[in-house]
């Protein structure tokens, strides 16, 4: 069934051994107007599928759905954990799942919008073509970032051995892969533009696949069995 609700999260990443305020909005998908549920429920599953708070009720708020799990019951990082909330009004009922990460600490964005145009100076006069300047495709792009290193580097994520100035320079390139992409869409075949979105998807690549990441030993002495299976390069 296609639920008519557009419902966004106030956070995917939670720190293991801290409660999680889990918050999500609801709205009317047909004109964007508050989502407004009379009751609602939560349950949150790890990946594998087994049962960390089984259904409870939580507190619903005009258009907002508010639970507290307790940090005693995501004491360790694991990736891929679904939030599973049910939501009732006066003639339906719908069901929605969230994706939400337990990390050891969560990666803030290192990326400011003069680093794009201190690299690529052609880029500047581009801004104005963009609402709010670049600020959308840095978040975007920081965003698609960890999910990539999500999926190529889980544990590692996982554990908080990804430093945010490790990922500076990803970020950038995806950034300038975002950017480009839509001047080139909006512009037509721009040569220069064209050029540097094609090779920047390269060079993109080739820095994920062959990233590696520095961290202090005490994260193994921390996790000593896991750490112990990290294949990417990591240095002391």
């Amino acid at each position: 069934m296609n639920i008519p609700i557009i419902a966004t999260i106030n956070q995917n990443e939670v720190t293991c051994n801290q409660d999680f305020n889990f918050k999500i909005s609801l709205f009317n998908e047909s004109d964007n107007s508050d989502y407004l549920p009379y009751s609602a429920t939560v349950k949150f599953i790890d990946r594998d599928g087994t049962v960390i708070l089984d259904t409870i009720d939580a507190n619903v708020d005009e258009n907002d759905v508010e639970y507290v799990l307790d940090k005693s019951l995501i004491e360790e990082p694991a990736l891929y954990n679904v939030a599973v909330v049910t939501v009732t009004d006066n003639e339906k009922t719908f069901t929605l799942s969230f994706i939400f990460h337990i990390v050891t600490q969560i990666i803030v964005n290192p990326l400011k919008e003069s680093d794009i145009t201190d690299r690529y100076e052609i880029l500047d006069k581009h801004k104005n073509a963009f609402q709010n300047g670049f600020y959308k495709k840095i978040a975007d792009a920081f965003a698609q970032v960890k999910n990539d290193l999500m999926d190529k580097n889980g544990l590692q994520y996982a554990l908080g051995l990804i430093d945010n100035t490790q990922i500076k320079e990803l970020v950038l390139l995806k950034t300038i892969i975002y950017i480009c992409r839509d001047l080139a869409a909006a512009q037509g075949s721009d040569g220069y533009i064209w050029g540097l979105l094609e090779e920047t998807k390269q060079e993109y690549s080739g820095k994920l696949n062959t990233a590696f990441f520095i961290y202090d030993s005490t994260v193994e002495e921390s996790y000593p069995d896991t750490t112990r299976e990290v294949s990417v390069r990591c240095y002391r």
